[in-house]
């Protein structure tokens, strides 16, 4: 008695098709991978920018109230470099800070000088251009 046995292994059309979508894969992959690296960098700098604003922020904050920035119209100018270090050389500059006396407001029922606020509002810029959003910060009067 002759036994029939099924044929092992795929058939020249299956590998073909498997081979066919397996390639489609990995040109789709390929393609994504330039947007990808240009958002992880754009989150890079997004991440980089708002701690510079931050420590700027403090920076501000410890300024005795109607020096530097603190007046309105007042502009002051911090540069760093891509990894985030203070630089004075502009060769060197990736991002640029920028604070600008925004408004100064008396609080209500403040009857001294040391009772209002002032708004300074923090812009930033990269060598390359990219947009970032600008902040607005409230520093008080603490009268020292």
């Amino acid at each position: 008695m002759k036994r029939l046995v099924p044929p092992l292994g795929f058939t020249l059309v299956e590998v073909t098709i498997a081979l066919g979508i397996f390639t489609f894969s990995v040109v789709l992959m390929v393609g994504l991978l330039p947007l990808s690296l240009k958002s992880a960098q754009q989150a890079t700098e997004a991440t980089r920018v708002s701690k510079l604003m931050q420590q700027v922020g403090a920076e501000l904050s410890q300024e005795r109230f109607g020096t530097a920035v603190t007046t309105v119209g007042q502009q002051k100018e911090w540069a760093f470099d891509y990894d985030g270090n203070a630089t004075a050389e502009p060769s060197s500059t990736y991002y640029k800070i920028t604070a600008q006396g925004a408004a100064s407001l008396k609080l209500p029922g403040g009857a001294t000088a040391s009772s209002a606020i002032l708004r300074v509002k923090l812009s930033a810029s990269t060598r390359t251009g990219a947009a970032l959003p600008p902040a607005t910060i409230t520093i008080p009067d603490t009268g020292y």
